[in-house]
């Protein structure tokens, strides 16, 4: 294993306070568009649809590479 720098050592902390605030920012906020019923319920509905595609993709990118991953690099 090697040792890590201390610009990565900084790079990894900075990184766990950021997504702490962030995580503490989305929970205590309140949604603007939880008042307006219908742009929240097609922006709910655009990200399902989003997350959908993005587990097709991740899917059929699993499923691809599963079998060449040992014997050929794919780009």
């Amino acid at each position: 294993m090697r040792k890590r720098t201390l610009v990565e050592k900084k790079r990894k902390i900075l990184t766990w306070l950021l997504g702490i605030v962030l995580f503490l920012l989305v929970l205590l906020s309140e949604s603007y568009w939880e008042q307006k019923i219908v742009v929240s319920d097609i922006l709910f509905l655009f990200g399902i649809i989003l997350v959908g595609v993005g587990t097709i993709g991740r899917l059929w990118c699993l499923l691809y590479i599963s079998g060449y991953k040992t014997n050929t690099l794919i780009q």
